[in-house]
């Protein structure tokens, strides 16, 4: 199979549509259906900080991780796309054990073990996929490495302070899948 190529450009990319996205969402202000999409209820006090914050650190985040180990930084894009997506979603559904964790401004936050366990489980699935497609490396190899990773991922967003996980995300499993690589002697 083909390896992809996550380009530099891929990345600048995302910048120029994702920028003037946040500004026109900030601009249309509350009531927009993109500012409530994004917003989340509990963070109503806080709203402004929390549409605007995440998309920036999801950025600086994914960009350091491309600048400092350009051929591992597509499991941080990915685990930070879809996995802690769904950990936000099925957390917000149906999670009723929740912990508390810190925020990066003075709110009381909590996270739940079921959104934990969907981080989990959407890692586990979307780490093995991407080795797919960005690797040559075996399927046991896949296996094993996908099982590191979102083990690692699921704790990182789990400790991460509130709104600070998609800073933390792309960077932690990107250098993750970079040490794993040099223990298993695998190149990506």
């Amino acid at each position: 199979m083909a390896i992809l190529y996550f380009s530099f450009q891929t990345a600048i990319i995302a910048i120029l549509l994702g920028f003037p996205f946040v500004i026109y969402i900030l601009h249309a202000g509350k009531g927009n259906f993109f500012f409530e999409a994004i917003s989340r209820e509990n963070d109503y006090q806080n709203e402004t900080f929390f549409v605007v914050f995440p998309p920036i650190f999801a950025v600086l985040g994914t960009l350091i991780s491309k600048f400092i180990l350009p051929n591992y930084c597509f499991i941080g894009v990915f685990n930070l796309a879809i996995a802690d997506t769904m950990g936000e979603i099925i957390g917000l559904k149906f999670g009723y054990h929740k912990y508390n964790v810190q925020s990066l401004i003075n709110i009381k936050a909590k996270k739940s073990v079921e959104g934990s366990l969907g981080v989990f489980i959407a890692s586990l699935i979307v780490s093995f996929v991407s080795l797919t497609f960005f690797t040559n490396f075996d399927s046991i190899s896949k296996i094993i490495l996908s099982l590191f990773i979102s083990l690692f991922v699921t704790l990182i967003e789990a400790i991460s302070p509130d709104g600070s996980d998609n800073f933390t995300i792309p960077i932690f499993s990107t250098c993750i899948l970079y040490i794993l690589s040099k223990i298993f002697n695998l190149v990506c």
